[in-house]
């Protein structure tokens, strides 16, 4: 699967929970990385300006992984809903599903980069 396009199956606001999940996922034999860690790690009061840190997985195993992070008790952790974004395509800010360009509101959530003074 080396080849394979890795998603974003979840985002964090700090890395130790993120690699509690990549463990979690690596032991249930799912490649898992994270993507934003170490600028996270620098200054975490800016994680939401980075987009958190994300936890990235082939693309073929999103949907296993984020079954597997759902059943986990993940407590008060400030994470996203689990949707995947492909590498290299633009996510939502606020849940991270795709953002077509071309639209203004996200598809999944309906958030815009549109501020409210402008309606």
């Amino acid at each position: 699967m080396s080849n394979d396009r890795y998603v974003t199956v979840w985002t964090f606001d700090h890395r130790t929970q993120a690699d509690l999940i990549v463990n979690v996922l690596q032991s249930e034999g799912i490649p898992a990385r994270l993507l934003n860690d170490h600028l996270v790690g620098v200054d975490w009061m800016k994680a939401n300006a980075f987009g958190g840190v994300k936890v990235e997985v082939p693309e073929p195993l999103a949907d296993t992984a984020i079954a597997i992070i759902r059943d986990l008790p993940l407590g008060g952790a400030n994470a996203s809903t689990g949707s995947t974004t492909i590498d290299g395509e633009d996510g939502c800010m606020a849940c991270g599903a795709n953002f077509p360009e071309d639209e203004s509101a996200c598809p999944s959530c309906g958030w815009t980069y549109e501020s409210p003074e402008a309606e």
